[in-house]
């Protein structure tokens, strides 16, 4: 009777180079670090009252352009300067990102307000209730609102997602390869 040896089942699974395991690590721990601070960013900000708006038109360049993200804090009419840039609701629920011109009380708690874009060759003319906050525009990071626009939803969730199950599983394979 002959003998003969039985072939494997399965061959056994590659392995990862581990050049390859540290950069997936690497990215992955980038990845998280730099998510793990804008979400401080944005929680500090809204505890201070800064919140955030990407500029869309044209009409403050070459101030602020269009795909800018602009850090907008509320305040009260009468703290506004000429000169500042402030954004003001208009009557179609939009908000104007305008510097204004003139400011000057008016009648029963009210100020006239006369905004107008750096691009712009007309003027917006505005009545504000003294009670009525506005958003003064306190920052502005170029070209970050066109990043953030792409960023939005499911793709940055999804993103973050598999990139913290990929560093979760080497570590897990790691540990589980320990003797």
């Amino acid at each position: 009777m002959s003998t003969t040896s039985a072939s494997p089942i399965a061959a056994p699974l590659p392995t990862t180079p581990p050049f390859v395991q540290r950069a997936v690590v690497r990215a992955s721990s980038m990845l998280l670090m730099l998510s793990a601070g804008l979400l401080i960013v944005v929680v500090v900000a809204a505890l201070i009252g800064v919140r955030f708006r990407v500029e869309r038109t044209g009409s403050m360049a070459p101030a602020l352009r269009a795909g800018d993200l602009l850090a907008l804090k509320s305040v009260a009419i009468d703290s506004v300067r000429r000169g500042q840039v402030i954004g003001v609701r208009d009557p179609q629920g939009a908000v104007i990102v305008h510097r204004v011109l003139e400011i000057a009380p008016a009648a029963r708690h009210r100020f006239a307000v006369v905004t107008r874009g750096d691009a712009n060759p007309t003027s917006e003319r505005w009545s504000i209730s003294s009670s009525q906050p506005v958003a003064l525009v306190v920052g502005r990071v170029p070209l970050a609102g066109t990043v953030v626009t792409h960023l939005r939803g499911t793709l940055v969730a999804l993103v973050v997602l598999l990139a913290g199950a990929a560093l979760a599983l080497l570590q897990l394979r790691a540990v589980w390869k320990r003797p």
